[in-house]
Order: structure tokens, then sequence, then C-alpha cells
């Protein structure tokens, strides 16, 4: 889509407008979106849109507009964005790298890239235009046709350097036609020009009718002649002629300008004013009396201006002797003389001290070096490296020459000699072939491909390409195409037509999109058989240009597992899908509660690992799910434990130290075998001298109960605080000693309060410390408590006596 047109959304009752997809567009016309309910435009993406025309969005509720990015923009219409709601300014687009960039409103105020503009009343423009190939036909580096209407207001011309990759040299003789000139450039609306340092000749007619009105051509050093009403009815008011160059001013060149001061001093290589050249202008002061290479002066080259004389000035012409100027009406006039009048033409008389005919040998652009010159009665002779060769002594004559080089068709031609020493210029064309190229997809014709053939690119349909008019030479070229690997190779134009026959293989592509099984992946990296490529914002990257064949290729991403694979590609190109999973890192750091663990064990879903010296194992790379683990130290007690991983994980881990305590079980005389030994949870059987030992006891403080046939039932606390031996010395079993009443001490471990139930009749009570002390003894016979929270913790044992007979013992922990 070129264009929205005039009125095209007007009152359409829009509240949103999406420009995705329109990046070729050019205008937005005049009221295209006119009173709707739009709250934000975004133009960004359109980096071909040139003008948003009058009212184009006014009248809406915008608040927000983005043209940043839109670098061909250059006109803003008159209340483009006008009565919106909350919108009081706009940023205009970046400045681009191109010559003089400005805006400038329809008041005369000019703003630079970036400027924020206020009043959205007024009209924005950006009148620079920089001339690009598409705009121009170059021929030999001289541009002969102009082929865009430059927009309104888009005034300031740039010309680049290299135009359709040749140098600029000049702007081309436009035509003239039954009365009406046509120049490349004429009538164009042109308000200043900027030329490249390399231009040599500006055509005639190249700038008429335009609205220039300042020409700074001082620096174009290479500028050789000026064309026949070059810059005539234009607004010309300053003219900077030092081009020191500069040889001819031709016919009404400066023609019915606005010029008040002409100064031509510094034109020191100028040789002919001619005709008409700066009439009817308003100069007032007229200098050129340094200008002692000039010649002619051509009738009413000044004529209709304010000026009533100039001042002649005295040449100095290399093999020539000055005598005078000579007006056309045959009067006379000394160098340094004033000149009256404007209306006649000027003419130096100088005397040749001996005649030369200097020929100069060019195609066109660049010399040319060993060309053979034949002159009538002179014979033959080669042009040095500036394509030139001197014929001396040569008589008032005409003589017929002709000029040959290889690789070149001649130029004949004649030159008659006047008593004065004479130049002349040869062109010749470089000798021109047809070279044809026809490409092959198999047997049949190829389809559309790029030929760039010596760096000018090409297109051939149905696989044929005719080139006409190349020189002999070795030329390289290269052919592409979105269905054809590229093929590039040279070819010798020697004297006849060449056929090119190239045989194209077809290529295909693979087109990746990567996700996360939901989301797009930006950044992940496909290595494809062997290159690296990142996906895009969309997850997406194409690889192109395959041949048929399998290709091996892995999908990987920070933070994401990789996906390996391969593919075949035969006859099309291939999509592939590829979602990549999460990964995750689990840190176990593990320690005693104060210091690291080193070299713990962890045994981690089935495989073990140990942590380094600070007590810290890291796994990386782990999927989202539920994972066991096992931690174990030589001296600490193990945890096991299972872990829900979703997301990066550390877990702390804190291991209690681990003793070993053996009892020894005794009657008092002689050890007890198979005595039942119950710590912690876990009973163990004396062996046959009375030991046992329980390992990997955590530090505390423990109640153990021992039992054995025959003997009364023991039970005693310990504390654990490192490896220990604990005797126990067990009674045997006496008659009274069965007798149990039913009264119970509770809680056990206790902080401090006991309390003591069941207690039916008088009964003794003592309680003794863990050292076997006795800290208190008396008698109940109803339920009660009694606080121990003064005393140290430690184990304390309780005998009571009920009726004061049989005793029952009772053990307590105190915390």
């Amino acid at each position: 889509m070129d264009e929205i047109g005039v009125g095209a959304f007007f009152q359409a009752y829009l509240n949103s407008v999406n420009f995705t997809g329109c990046e070729s567009l050019r205008v937005i016309g005049n009221s295209a979106f006119y009173q709707n309910y739009l709250t934000e435009v975004d133009l960004s993406s359109l980096t071909a849109l040139e003008v948003i025309d009058v009212n184009a969005f006014a009248w809406n509720s915008i608040t927000d507009v983005d043209i940043s990015t839109c670098e061909s923009l250059y006109k803003i219409g008159y209340w483009a964005f006008d009565n919106n709601s909350g919108l009081s300014q706009i940023q205009l687009p970046s400045e681009p790298s191109t010559y003089y960039y400005f805006w400038r409103d329809n008041n005369d105020i000019t703003y630079s890239g970036e400027d924020i503009i206020n009043d959205l009343t007024l009209s924005y423009e950006m009148p620079v235009y920089v001339l690009s190939d598409e705009d121009v036909v170059v021929t030999n580096g001289y541009i002969t046709e102009c082929l865009v209407d430059f927009p309104i207001g888009r005034t300031y011309l740039v010309f680049p350097d290299i135009l359709d990759g040749q140098p600029v040299w000049g702007i081309a003789d436009g035509d003239y036609i039954v009365g009406n000139s046509y120049g490349i450039f004429e009538d164009k609306d042109i308000e200043r020009v900027y030329m490249p340092s390399t231009i040599k000749k500006i055509g005639d007619y190249a700038f008429k009718g335009n609205v220039i009105i300042n020409l700074p051509i001082g620096g174009y050093a290479d500028l050789l002649q000026i064309g026949v009403e070059a810059f005539a009815d234009n607004l010309l008011t300053i003219l900077d002629v030092n081009a020191y160059s500069l040889a001819v001013i031709d016919e009404y060149a400066f023609y019915n300008n606005q010029l008040t001061d002409v100064d031509l001093n510094y034109a020191t290589a100028l040789k002919v004013i001619c005709d008409y050249s700066f009439a009817s202008n308003n100069i007032s002061t007229l200098t050129l009396s340094d200008a002692d290479q000039l010649q002619h002066i051509g009738q009413y080259a000044f004529a209709l201006n304010s000026i009533v004389n100039f001042i002649l000035p005295t040449p100095h012409v290399s093999g020539y002797n000055f005598n005078n100027w000579t007006g056309t009406n045959s009067s006379t006039y000394a160098g340094g003389a004033s000149a009256s009048n404007l209306n006649i033409g000027y003419n130096a008389d100088l005397s040749a001290i001996g005649h030369s005919l200097t020929f100069t040998v060019t195609d066109g652009v660049l010399p040319i070096e060993s060309a053979y010159v034949t002159l009538e009665t002179f014979g033959t002779r080669l042009t040095n490296a500036a394509g030139q060769v001197v014929f001396e002594s040569v008589e008032d004559y005409e003589y017929d020459y002709t000029v040959s080089a290889f690789n070149y068709d001649d130029n004949s031609g004649s030159i008659t000699m006047y008593g004065a020493n004479d130049f002349e210029d040869v062109v010749l064309n470089p000798s021109a072939y047809d070279v044809v190229f026809n490409l092959y997809d198999g047997l049949s014709p190829a389809g559309t491909a790029n030929i760039n053939f010596d760096g000018v690119d090409y297109t051939a349909y149905s696989g044929h390409l005719v080139i006409e008019d190349v020189s002999l030479g070795t030329y390289a070229y290269t052919i592409t195409s979105d269905f054809y690997s590229e093929v590039s190779s040279t070819l010798d134009v020697v004297a006849v037509d060449v056929e090119e026959i190239v045989h194209l293989n077809r290529v295909y592509s693979v087109n990746f999109t990567v996700t996360d099984g939901t989301n797009p992946i930006e950044g992940a990296n496909i290595n494809f058989n062997g290159i690296d490529y990142l996906t895009s914002a969309t997850g997406m990257v194409s690889v192109s240009n395959l041949n048929e064949g399998t290709f091996e290729y892995s999908v990987s991403a920070d933070g994401f597992t990789t996906y390996s694979n391969s593919v075949i590609v035969s006859d099309d190109d291939v999509n592939i899908e590829v979602a990549l999973d999460a990964v995750y890192t689990l840190t176990f750091n593990v320690s005693d509660g104060s210091n690291p663990i080193s070299g713990a064990n962890i045994n981690f879903n089935g495989t073990d690992y140990v942590c380094d010296a600070v007590g810290q194992l890291i796994i990386e790379d782990l999927t989202e799910g539920i994972y066991s683990y096992t931690v174990t130290s030589d001296g600490y007690s193990m945890v096991s434990d299972n872990i829900d991983l979703y997301a990066d994980e550390v877990l702390t881990i804190v291991l209690d130290l681990v003793y070993d305590v053996e009892f020894y079980v005794t009657d008092g005389v002689l050890p007890i075998e198979n005595a039942t030994v119950e710590l912690d949870g876990e009973t163990l059987m004396t062996n046959y001298a009375g030991f046992v030992t329980f390992n990997d006891i955590p530090a505390g403080t423990y109640i153990y109960y021992i039992s054995a046939s025959g003997f009364e039932d023991y039970s005693s606390g310990l504390v654990v605080d490192g490896d220990i031996t604990e005797t126990a010395t067990m009674a045997i079993v006496g008659i009274d000693q069965f007798i149990n009443p039913n009264i119970s001490v509770y809680p056990n471990p206790t902080a401090g309060q006991l309390n003591f139930a069941g207690i039916e009749s008088n009964t003794r009570i003592e309680i003794f410390s863990q050292t076997g002390q006795l800290i208190v003894s008396f008698e109940r016979s109803y339920d009660f408590n009694f606080d121990i929270s003064d005393y140290p913790a430690g184990v304390y044992t309780i005998k009571y006596y009920p009726d004061n007979s049989n005793m029952v013992v009772k053990r307590v922990i105190k915390e």
C-alpha cells in the first residue's frame, strides 16, 4: 500500500489503528483519519512515509504520537494533529545521515532533528532532497536525465559524489526544441544547489527557471564550463566564481537574475564570456581586471545592468603576445582600459609565437594512453599518459585526422588552423559486444535471478539476460536468487558476442521457531551445520541457501535445556518448532549449625556428589520436578528429604554430631548376657560379656530402659556429649517389688512443673538429683504438684512408698 487517500477513514468511529505491515506507505492523505476516537498513533514502522497531509489526524483523542523513525518524512500538513485532547507537542524524526538536514515551518522558522514542535496548527517541511540512483540516469559520469519531480518545498538539492556507481563529472546539455528548452533540472522549484567538487561541466539549461538564490561554486576545482542558460531566470543575488579551472561561461548563463556584485578576478583560467552571459541583472560592480587568460567577452554580456563601464584585463596567454582588445565596432582598447559600451563584444588580439596543435584523447571521462593520432601530412603519433599528443609548427590549413585505440572505435574529423595554437578534444567510444546469460535449472530454464555484472545489477527473467554494449575485457559476475545457490565467476569479452551458460543448483530454507512451550525465546542459539544463528524477538531464525542433504543442529538458550536433532532437506523448505524446557540450579549448603562440613556426601536422585571445602554443592541444569536427596557425613546424623523444584533453590542442611554409647550390664558381680537395652527408640541385646553399643547417637539427654529375665527392670538417664560407656547394675527380682500402685508423674520431660496423680493413701515421696543427692522428701495422701524450675537440667529420680511400705522408682528429665 502506497497511499491512504483523502478522507479515507473520515468519521469512521475508529478506536485504534495499527500500521504494522504498511512499511511501504508513503502518504497519509488530507483528513484521512479526521474526527475518530483514536488515542495513540504509532507511525514508527513507516520508514517510507513522506507526507502526513492537512487534518490527517485532527479531532481525535490522541495523547501520544511516535514519528521518531520516519526517516523519509518531509512534510507535516496544516492542522495534521490539531484538536487532540492531551496532545500539545510532537518530536520531529531523528536526524538522518544526509546533507544539510533541517525542518522549516510556514513562518520560516527552522528546526533540527528530534526538536519538539508545539504549534500543531502550522505546516512543517524538510526541504532538503538528496539525489539517489533511482532519481537520475548517469552516463559516463554525466547526469543525462532527471526521473523525479521534487516535492514542493524540498528545494535544497544535494548531489552525492557518486551516483549509479559513477563519479559525478557533470550535468549534460539539455535540449532546445521549437523555441522551448528542456534542461535536466529546469523548472524544478529548486532554491539551492550543492554539487560535488568533481563537477566538470554544468550543461545547457541545467537549472534554468528555478528559484536559486545563492550559488557557491568557488570550491569546484575541476569546473570547466557553465553552459547556455544554465542558471537563467533564477533569483541569484550572490555568485561565488572562485573556480580556478573555469574556462567558459556560455551564452545567457546567468541571464535575468538579481545579481548585484560579480567578481571574476579569481577565475584565473577563464577564457570566454559569451553573449548575454550576465545580461538583465542588477550588477553595479563588475571586477575582471585580473582575469588574465580572458580572450573573449561576448556582445551584451553585461548589458541591462546598473554598471556603466568595466576595466578590461591584460591577457597573459602562453604562446601568444597580447596586442590589444578589439571591439565588434572595430574600436581598439589597451589592457586596463575602461570599456563603456556594454552592447558590443570584445576580443583579445593575440599574436602566435609559433603554432602547435594539441590533441587530447579520452573515453569521455578518462584519458586514453597510447592512442594512435594520424594527422594529414604529419603522420601518426601516440598519446601520453594524459591522453595528449602535440604536433608543432602546424601551418594555417584544414587538416584531416583519424584517432584509434585498442578496444575503442575509430574517430575521424578535420581541423582548421587559424594562425594560433589550437586544441582538439577527441572522444573514443569503447568497442562493444553483447553478453548473453542463459541460466538452467537442470534441463529447464531457471526462473528470475539477479546478475551483478561488473558491479551493475541486472535481472534475468526465465533464466535469460542480454547485456549490450560491453567493451573488451575480463568481467566478474555474481548470480543470486532466492531459489538457487550463489554462483560467482568471470568471463572474457574478446572481439565477439559471448554466451555464458550457467547451471544453477536449487536451494532451500530451514525455518526455526523456538519457544518455552508458550512464549518465544529471543536470542536462542541454533548451531546449524557448524554455524551459529540467533533467534529474533519472535523466537525465529531462517537458515537459507541450503542444498539438499541431512544437517545436524542443536538449539540452546541460557536458562533452558539443549535440544539436538537432525533434519533432512529435500524438495521444499522445512519448518521446525522447538520447545525448550527451563532449567534451574539447586544449591546445598551443609553445616553443623555453626561451621560448614567439608566433604559431606549428597546422594541426589540416585547420584552421589561431594560438597566442597565450604560445605557447598551446586547442581545445575535441572528441569522442573520432585527430587529425593540424602545427606551424610562421618560423625554426623543423616538427613533425607524430597524437594519440589520449579525455580532456582538454595537448601540449608544442618547435620548433628553423633557419638557411640556403650552399655555394660551386670548384676554387680557378673555380666548379664542377652539383656534388652532400649535407647532413643532403638533396642539391642548385650553380648556374652554384658556389652552392647549404640552408634550415631546425637548429643542430648536420654532415658534408657534395661530388662533381663530374673532381674528387676532398670531405668536411668544419661547425657550424651561424646562417646561414653554406661554401667547398669541390675537387682535380682524380689517378691515385694512387683507391687506397682497406679501413681503417675507428668509431664516427662518437664521444664520445671511436676504433677503427681493417683495418690489414694499416705505416701512418702523422695526426689533425688542426677548425682544421687536427696533434694526433697515429704508425705502426701492426695494429688499435688511440685516445681523444680530452680534446679539444673538432668535426670531426676523419684522414689515413693505407698503406705510407707513397697518402694516405687520413677525417673523424669528436667530440660
